[in-house]
């Protein structure tokens, strides 16, 4: 966020059929038609809303800070912490839009073994840490991986996430029920 405009960015490939729901959702939440850039040769969709009314609601009164959410190591806003169903609707955006589904393959003694598991990054420790908590207090067992990473490893915790928190990402939705 700048002090005259928000952006989402996504990947133009994988995240296009959730990029239209983030679309209807901006239109709903903000009675604006945001507008939508490609950017090809990044691989990125760009939704983007000009209104400086908007941001200094976003800022003044959700708790939401202008500029790179990385540089100034943002955190989740602490009135999100107090009800159990804000932590669930944070921890569903920032895990559609900077999280992904995956199968962890191995092999042990000549046996193969595949799991599905849940990986949310961000570079912003703050907000890492936000989410690691959210997972916490909603009953799941998430671990740090590397400096960036969230992770759920269990099969329990998985079908947690997906039952409690679920998700409106498609691409999200469907590595986890394949």
């Amino acid at each position: 966020m700048t002090e005259g405009q928000l952006s989402i960015t996504l990947n133009s490939t994988d995240d296009l059929e959730y990029s239209e729901f983030v679309v209807h959702l901006c239109k709903k939440l903000f009675r604006v038609n945001p507008s939508v850039y490609i950017r090809k040769y990044q691989n990125a969709l760009v939704i983007m809303i000009s209104r400086v009314a908007l941001i200094r609601f976003l800022t003044e009164q959700v708790g939401l800070v202008t500029g790179n959410k990385v540089k100034h190591q943002v955190a989740i806003p602490d009135w999100i912490m107090t009800k159990k169903v804000y932590q669930i609707a944070c921890l569903k955006g920032l895990v559609d839009t900077d999280g992904s589904v995956f199968t962890h393959r191995y092999t042990v003694n000549g046996k193969q073994y595949a799991y599905k598991k849940l990986s949310y990054t961000s570079a912003s420790a703050p907000l890492k840490h936000g989410a690691h908590s959210i997972f916490k207090t909603l009953g799941m067992q998430p671990r740090l991986a590397g400096a960036y990473d969230v992770r759920l490893d269990s099969q329990a915790d998985m079908k947690t996430y997906f039952t409690m928190v679920g998700s409106r990402n498609p691409k999200h939705l469907k590595r986890f029920s394949n």
